[in-house]
């Protein structure tokens, strides 16, 4: 037993030196240390997870911009179009408003609205002044009340006056207009009367009684119908004169409808034997889809063609 101890320390020496041997051979693999615990995986996996959350956001934000600028630039264009086309049509306004300025037929019209409204106007002031006068009148030829007959029959002094005054005023506008200007002397003198007499209706309760004051109150509604009517007078000559020469400028220019001078446009004869004269009138290529189109209606189409492109 003694002799076995020996030989069983150099067996066990022997077997560690064998494992040390081998284990030299392996103990400065680069795969010892670079071999990632399992803990380290697990870290890997949720930075790859992090990493590839924050790309997916980056790329979302970067179409959320890209989105956003073709919105800008869409609007953009869109505001351009609009713009483009309210300058087109505020240039062909002014365009037109300077032909209408400038053409004789266009001024002739403006003439005739503007006779038209000035004369509505003092007609309007006449009439106020009619009413007033009537009640004024009324109340002073009958001040007792309803049950006194002259209350209501009074309203009819004013009418009577008033009815001579407007046929004055309708019937010198009329006979202006074929230039008869005579007996105005006699006309003058109707007015001066019925609005003497008009004046005195409405005042002379307050000159009996020396107040001055009232009566001139009372009397400003016919004296304004006086100067309504020397207005109208006047205002009917000068704007028959006016239109007398207008009317002259617009014999020696040419149609702007049918380029024929309103002298020379004969009015056409009836014809039974076409049976669609209207059609025989129109001008060639009326009714063709490929006649050829104004300056305006080209850049309308222009402008309508690429305001709906760019929605």
């Amino acid at each position: 037993m003694p002799d076995q101890q020996p030989d069983d320390d150099v067996a066990f020496l022997a077997a560690r030196v064998e494992r040390a041997r081998g284990r030299l051979a392996y103990q400065f693999d680069p795969a010892l240390n670079e071999a990632l615990s399992e803990d380290e995986l697990q870290a890997e996996r949720e930075l790859a997870e992090r990493i590839r959350t924050l790309d997916r956001e980056q790329r979302w934000k970067h179409s959320q911009a890209q989105g956003v600028a073709s919105d800008r630039v869409r609007d953009t264009v869109e505001e351009i179009e609009k713009a483009d086309i309210r300058d087109l049509m505020a240039a062909r306004r002014a365009i037109a408003s300077q032909r209408r300025e400038s053409s004789p037929h266009a001024r002739l019209a403006s003439l005739y609205r503007a006779r038209a409204w000035s004369l509505r106007a003092l007609a309007g002031v006449v009439v106020a002044g009619m009413l007033w006068s009537a009640v004024n009148v009324q109340h002073n030829i009958a001040p007792t009340g309803a049950a006194d007959p002259l209350y209501w029959f009074s309203y009819l002094i004013e009418a009577m006056i008033s009815a001579c005054l407007v046929i004055i005023m309708i019937g010198t506008n009329k006979v202006a207009e074929w230039g008869i200007l005579d007996s105005r002397r006699k006309v003058a003198m109707a007015e001066v009367a019925l609005l003497a007499l008009t004046v005195g209706l409405n005042t002379y309760p307050y000159v009996h009684k020396g107040n001055w004051y009232d009566a001139a109150v009372h009397g400003i509604a016919p004296v304004m119908i006086g100067v309504a009517l020397l207005v109208h007078d006047a205002a009917s000559a000068r704007y028959g004169l006016a239109i007398t020469r207008a009317t002259q400028l617009v014999r020696d220019s040419p149609d702007p409808v049918s380029g024929e001078h309103a002298e020379s446009a004969e009015e056409p004869q009836a014809d039974t034997s076409n049976p669609h004269p209207a059609y025989s009138q129109m001008p060639p290529g009326a009714l063709d889809d490929d006649a050829p189109q104004t300056e305006f209606q080209r850049e309308m189409a222009d402008l309508s063609a690429r305001f709906q492109s760019s929605r």
